[in-house]
């Protein structure tokens, strides 16, 4: 008996790793791009705090968080540990976020947000 593998064996085994290479490397890529780009996500999330802040009243808007009635109940607009919520509750709009900025111009309400050495501002609700 021959000891050793077939030529047969070597190749199968040789497919096979450049297979599950290939799988490893398409999903470190896949997630090093989605981690990096958050624009659309920033753009679903300031849509959707437009359509609460439309359906809201007594709106109040402050450098560093936004108070409004919405559903017959008081709630705040704000940054917290990187993220931008409501509180009460735990709607999370935009993350990793290092800085955001509230304010108010021309009856419209904008929300800025620093990110790294960037900063982007949305229109998110109107006086």
């Amino acid at each position: 008996m021959n000891k050793g593998f077939s030529l047969v064996e070597v190749l199968i085994g040789i497919v096979l790793s450049f297979f599950v290479l290939d799988l490893c490397l398409s999903v470190f890529t896949y997630t090093k791009t989605d981690l990096k780009d958050y624009s659309s996500q920033d753009l679903i999330s300031s849509f959707q705090i437009h359509q609460i802040l439309n359906l809201s009243t007594e709106i109040d808007v402050f450098e560093d968080e936004i108070s409004f009635r919405y559903l017959n109940e008081i709630r705040t607009l704000y940054f917290v540990n990187d993220k931008v919520t409501i509180k009460p509750g735990t709607l999370i709009f935009f993350i990793k976020v290092d800085r955001c900025l509230f304010f108010v111009e021309d009856e419209k309400i904008y929300i800025k947000l620093f990110r790294n050495t960037q900063e982007s501002v949305f229109l998110i609700g109107l006086l």
